[in-house]
This record gives C-alpha cells, sequence and structure tokens, in this order.
C-alpha cells in the first residue's frame, strides 16, 4: 500500500486520495474564488497526527519548489502543525480569506540544502518529544516529500523508528541517516529556531501563496491521509494537561509540608 501511494506522491506530489470529484468547479476571479475542496479540510488536528490540510499545504510548497526549479532534486518539507487551524467543509468554494484562516500566521519559506540528516532526526524527535493524548504537541510536524514512524511507547530522544525520503532516482524511499545531506524546505521561524548555525536561501514566497497558487492551478484539491506519519503506541502517552496538573499539585503540596515543617520547627 505505501509503495502505491508513495508513487502517486512522487509524481502527482499530491494526495493519493479516490474520491468522486464534483461535476463543476466555479472559478470566479470576480468574487475572489480560487478553487474548491471536495473535502473537508481540517486544520484542527495538525498538532496530534497527519492532517490532511498540513498535507495539502506541504504539497502545495513542494510542488511549487519544484515547478519553478525544476531540479528534480529530493526535497523535504516540514512544517510545523501548530501553523494550522479550524476546518475548511466539503465543497466550500475557496477564497483567499478561507486560505489565510487555516493558518495562525503567514510564514515566509526557506530552503536549506545540504542540511545533516542527524539535526532532521533531531527535529523530529523533538516533534513528539511532549506529546500527549490530548494535546498532541506544539512541536509536531507535517510533511511531503517524507515518511515517519514514532513509537510513543519508549522513552524520549529514542522514538523515532524509520524516517524515509522520497527518492527521484530510484522511484522509492531511502532512510533519511546521520551523516548525510539533504535538501529541507520549512518556514523561516522553524529554521531559525532549530537550524540557525546553517545557510538558508529565502525562496521569495510564503506558505500561504504556494497553497494559493496550487489552488489556483489545479481549481479541485482533495487531499488525503496517506500514512505520511504513523504513530504507534499512543495510549502509552501522558493523556494530557490532567497528567502536568497532577505534577504539579503534587510538588505544591510537597512545598506546603515543608513549611508546614519548618515552622513548627521554629516555634
Amino acid at each position: 500500500m505505501q509503495i502505491f501511494l508513495l508513487t502517486l506522491l512522487i509524481f502527482g506530489l499530491t494526495d493519493a486520495s479516490v474520491i468522486s470529484l464534483p461535476l463543476s468547479s466555479s472559478i470566479d476571479a470576480e468574487n475572489g474564488t480560487i478553487g474548491t475542496t471536495a473535502v473537508e479540510l481540517d486544520g484542527e488536528t495538525c498538532k496530534k497526527a497527519e492532517c490532511n490540510f498540513g498535507n495539502l499545504v506541504a504539497d502545495s510548497v513542494r510542488y511549487g519548489y519544484l515547478e519553478d526549479h525544476s531540479t528534480g532534486e529530493n526535497v523535504l518539507v516540514l512544517l510545523q502543525g501548530k501553523n494550522f487551524k479550524g476546518v475548511i467543509e466539503q465543497g466550500t468554494e475557496l477564497t483567499e480569506k478561507d486560505l489565510a484562516n487555516g493558518f495562525s500566521k503567514q510564514s515566509d519559506l526557506v530552503i536549506i540544502k545540504e542540511l545533516k540528516g542527524k539535526l532532521i532526526r533531531d527535529v523530529l524527535e523533538k516533534s513528539v518529544e511532549k506529546y500527549t493524548q490530548k494535546d498532541g504537541s506544539p512541536d509536531f510536524l507535517q510533511v511531503s516529500g517524507g515518511f515517519f514512524e514514532f513509537d510513543l511507547s519508549v522513552e524520549t530522544g529514542k522514538r523515532l523508528t524509520s524516517a524515509q525520503l522520497m527518492s527521484f532516482e530510484t522511484e522509492s524511499s531511502i532512510e533519511i541517516t546521520d551523516k548525510g545531506t539533504y535538501s529541507v524546505i520549512t518556514t523561516e521561524d522553524f529554521f531559525k529556531t532549530n537550524f540557525q548555525s546553517e545557510k538558508s536561501d529565502s525562496l521569495e514566497t510564503t506558505d500561504i501563496a504556494s497553497l494559493e497558487k496550487y489552488i489556483a492551478k489545479h481549481k479541485i484539491v482533495y487531499p488525503a491521509i496517506d500514512e505520511r506519519i504513523i504513530l504507534h503506541n499512543i495510549e502509552a502517552a501522558p493523556e494530557g494537561n490532567n497528567a502536568l496538573t497532577l505534577q504539579k499539585s503534587t510538588f505544591l503540596i510537597g512545598i506546603m509540608i515543608l513549611l508546614q515543617k519548618c515552622i513548627l520547627s521554629s516555634a
């Protein structure tokens, strides 16, 4: 199944869903309509799991870069799930406002070439370090051009079990190794936080602009969940805020007991 999806992703650069598309799409420049979504676009779950809106945006960024540069290079796109929000209903005729409302903010895009695989694997580990069943992770990533697997039952720092990059040369996927070097497209903010010691080049565009351009060209979009990110043993992750609250409460109780002992001993 993954080989089939991989072939579609390499050559189509978009989602691998097979659905019944609308018979027509109203593309009306006068009222600001860019295109139509044939499926619900989910930006709410992008901090917890692979989400189809995250896939759509990441694919649009990757597609735009490869179309503009025609290099045939293997490019990995990493975008923060926390940058996406909301839900756009199936059948919506998409406007610039609809798309902008799906983002927490607009972000400039950069490309980092010859990035060490070790740094990529490190940010992937970080993406699930604070993962909880209720809230996911503030560092969770959405991806285009790769497939990642994590095991949430093991200790942090060792949860990444597989990191694969889609390869044009082999028409399959290759393992991202610590010593290998790779091209990564991400937002400028993410670059500054995680790769600031590396060299980057501006793509002179943004995530929202890339998405608008992609939808305007393809008219109808229907992104799917196609196992780019697989999370094993989610039930082993902490439940969420309750666990953190319990830890804080236990700590405060300990402080209170200690203070009480100090007061009694000094009386």
